[in-house]
This record gives C-alpha cells, structure tokens and sequence, in this order.
C-alpha cells in the first residue's frame, strides 16, 4: 500500500544534482508530488523537500539511488503527517548545520592545499 513520504535532501548547487535526483526518480517510475529547492547555510549547498506517494519498499530503493548520487550529502525520509512536527524539523535543522559544517571543512582544507 502506497503512503505519502517527504524527502529532504541536502546537495550540492549544481545542475547535475537536479539531473541526479530526475534520473533517480524516473529509473523508479516514481512520480514527484512536489518539488521544492532552497538555499541553504552555504551558496553552494541546497536544500531539497520532494513529496512523494510510494510503497516503504520503493522509498528504501529509491533512497539507495539517491545516496549513491555523487552531489548527494545528506537525506532524511518521513511520513507525510508528521512534516511539520518538532522532533522532524528540528533534525533536518541539526543534519544542515552537521553537512554545512563538513561542507565547509572540505571547502577550507580545498582553499588551504
């Protein structure tokens, strides 16, 4: 039985990441309710909410594919009805601060070779 799940993924700002999460959805015939991009703590790091309908088994599949992807840092899944509960938004604030703060380590080691 289908069940609507959100997904927000942490990626780099680039127009292959919108390729890799397309490629990753089509490949599983698995149709985005809503799509939406923001920035983030970092210019370069984008943050990604994708509703979608889809049985648990697909959403463990499709997780899979998008953590292979190479723009991909971070995702989280949960159930629709609880999107707006404290306990979700409050990790998806800790998980953008813990890949901004990688991000940024990387970017700065990259500056300092």
């Amino acid at each position: 039985m289908e069940k609507q799940f959100w997904i927000t993924l942490f990626a780099d700002s680039s127009d292959e990441t919108l390729a890799q999460i397309t490629t990753a959805f089509v490949g599983k015939s698995i149709n985005i309710g809503q799509l939406r991009a923001q920035s983030s703590l970092l210019p370069t790091l984008m943050q990604y909410d994708i509703e979608v309908s889809v049985k648990p088994e697909a959403l463990k599949d499709l997780k899979k594919m998008l953590n292979n992807a190479s723009t991909v840092h971070k995702l989280l899944t949960y159930e629709a009805k609880d999107r707006n509960a404290p306990k979700i938004k409050d990790k998806i604030k800790d998980t953008l601060k813990t890949v901004a703060r990688r991000k940024q380590s990387y970017l700065n080691m990259r500056v300092g070779a």
